[in-house]
C-alpha cells in the first residue's frame, strides 16, 4: 500500500531527486500514511540521512566550510581582501648591539691552572610548549664545571637577576 502511494507513473524515483524534493516527498507521505520517517526511508530504499540532509544547515555546519585554497584566493581577490600574514617570532640572545660585541679577552691566553680563576658564560634559547625559554650558563674554564645557570622567559631575566650555582647559593652576575 505504501509503495503504491509513493510511486505514480508520473513520479520520479527518489534517488533521482534532489535532497529538497526527497524531503518534500517524505513530508507528503508521512501525514497521509502515518508511517514513521524511518519506515518511509526503508521502503524507498533511502538512507535516513537523505531526509535530514535537506534540512537547514546548523551554524556549526556553516562555519566548517571546506574549500580549496584557490577558491579562497579567488573570492578574496574579487572582494579586494588581502590576508594579513603573522610575523614570525625569532628569538634573539642579543640586545641589538651584536655589531659591536664585547671583546674576547681570553682568546690569546692559556687555560687557567686553578679553578675559579676565569669563568665564561653563554645564553641560548630553547623552544617549549609555553614559548621560548632563555638559558644562561656560566662555566669555570679550568674544571669545565657549571658554576651557575638560570632559565627565564626573557633574556634579561635569565642573565641579570642571579644564577643558581650547583652549591645552591645564588650569586649576581653582570654581563
Amino acid at each position: 500500500q505504501l509503495e503504491n502511494d509513493i510511486f505514480k507513473k508520473s513520479g520520479d524515483y527518489p534517488r533521482n531527486q534532489s535532497a529538497n524534493q526527497t524531503r518534500q516527498m517524505i513530508n507528503t507521505i508521512h501525514p497521509r500514511t502515518g508511517a514513521s520517517i524511518r519506515l518511509i526511508c526503508l521502503v524507498l530504499d533511502l538512507p535516513r540521512s537523505s531526509y535530514h540532509q535537506a534540512a537547514e544547515p546548523t551554524p556549526t555546519q556553516l562555519e566548517d566550510v571546506t574549500c580549496a585554497p584557490a577558491r579562497v584566493r579567488r573570492l578574496m581577490m574579487e572582494r579586494g581582501l588581502r590576508a594579513l600574514q603573522p610575523k614570525n617570532f625569532i628569538p634573539t640572545t642579543s640586545d641589538g648591539r651584536a655589531d659591536c660585541p664585547s671583546p674576547n679577552r681570553l682568546l690569546d691566553q692559556a687555560l687557567p691552572e686553578q679553578p675559579n680563576q676565569e669563568w665564561a658564560g653563554d645564553i641560548t634559547f630553547i623552544p617549549s610548549s609555553q614559548g621560548w625559554l632563555y638559558l644562561a650558563v656560566v662555566i669555570d674554564l679550568c674544571s669545565r664545571k657549571i658554576v651557575g645557570w638560570s632559565i627565564a622567559g626573557r633574556p634579561g631575566l635569565a642573565t641579570g637577576s642571579g644564577l643558581a650555582p650547583p652549591s645552591g647559593k645564588p650569586f649576581a652576575l653582570s654581563i
